[in-house]
């Protein structure tokens, strides 16, 4: 699961909008999006899609699996151990003598190689259930147009188009539910949550300034799914407006909050460099006093650096697991949930 960012103005004013259409009538809703319950005319339905554009989610393309293990490679805590490493090499192997000892050397490699292997690992995971979810988007809907139901691309969509939602059917867009027939649908894709939510078009939500939208039972979000029941809705958000089209966005331009894993590493970065710091410089004075060698108090001091790792890992990435899970759970934010 992904994370928004909290600093994007466009998408905290996109959060107000939604909040009012929730709260306002059906009928404000439909003078709002210049529609009616008859549909739009065709000709007014092709107008607006010439000037918008069509109903598609765009991502940035290119060469994903090399920029991502580049990206994953190119970390703080990579580039410690690799100077760990190399100093060790100097030290321990390169400039001695006798009883040449590459172990340091090669258990600071193995770190680098495993962290760099997760990062690039969730990445990867990342981008494909962003992509899985976008092939899930595309397909045929049933909308109402010229006062007649009709079965239309999804891509070819408008903002104020109404659409029929039954079982089975991945909701194509943002929309304002004005009819529902206990419909009931999995935002599984956007929060993680598999049990299917009740939505209610004449139920309107108890917006407060902490609510997550996603929980409004009259608003349906493109990427979710229909379980059961059926509804029509009004569309006011598609495309890259749309809450999953934004969070494909930030998937793409790499806008995604720090993952649990991200924070723990990081963590353990900040705790190396004050090790470094204020612990080395002591370690090496006193093994240069005692071992009476400033190499061999430096293999002692980087040792003694290196130790602490796996405590310091298993640790930090269990409580930022913690605080991943309960955040998650009470915020309900979209991919670890999406706090606009």
């Amino acid at each position: 699961m992904l994370r928004f960012t909290n600093s994007d103005k466009k998408i905290t004013a996109d959060m107000k909008l939604v909040c009012r259409i929730a709260q306002e009538e059906k009928f404000a809703t439909l003078q709002r999006l210049k529609t009616s319950t008859s549909g739009l005319p065709s000709k007014e339905a092709s107008q607006r899609l010439q000037a918008h554009g069509n109903n598609e989610i765009t991502i940035k393309k290119g060469n994903q699996t090399f920029h991502l293990l580049i990206e994953s490679l190119l970390t703080p805590f990579v580039f410690v151990l690799l100077a760990i490493s190399v100093i060790s090499f100097f030290t321990n192997y390169l400039f001695v003598t006798s009883q040449k000892d590459l172990s340091i050397t090669a258990i600071a490699l193995t770190l680098a190689v495993l962290v760099t292997l997760m990062n690039f690992v969730q990445k990867m995971r990342t981008n494909s259930e962003i992509e899985t979810l976008l092939d899930r988007t595309d397909h045929k809907i049933s909308v109402r147009r010229d006062d007649e139901k009709q079965v239309l691309a999804t891509q070819n969509l408008v903002d104020g188009d109404l659409v029929y939602l039954k079982a089975g059917d991945v909701v194509p867009a943002d929309m304002r539910l004005i009819e529902t027939n206990n419909l009931y649908c999995s935002s599984s894709s956007l929060t993680g949550q598999a049990k299917p939510v009740s939505k209610n078009a004449f139920k309107k939500p108890n917006v407060q300034i902490n609510d997550h939208y996603l929980d409004y039972p009259n608003i349906a979000f493109q990427g979710t799914s229909v379980v059961a029941g059926t509804g029509v809705g009004i569309v006011f958000a598609r495309g890259n407006r749309s809450a999953f089209g934004r969070l494909a966005q930030d998937v793409s331009k790499n806008e995604i909050k720090q993952s649990v894993l991200d924070i723990g590493i990081k963590d353990i970065v900040k705790i190396l460099l004050m090790t470094s710091i204020f612990i080395l410089p002591f370690v090496l004075l006193v093994s240069d006093i005692t071992r009476g060698s400033l190499i061999n108090a430096i293999i002692f001091a980087l040792a003694a650096t290196i130790g602490i790792v796996p405590e310091i890992l298993s640790s930090k990435v269990t409580n930022n697991i913690v605080k991943g899970a309960l955040d998650r759970a009470s915020m309900k934010r979209l991919f670890e949930a999406a706090k606009n």
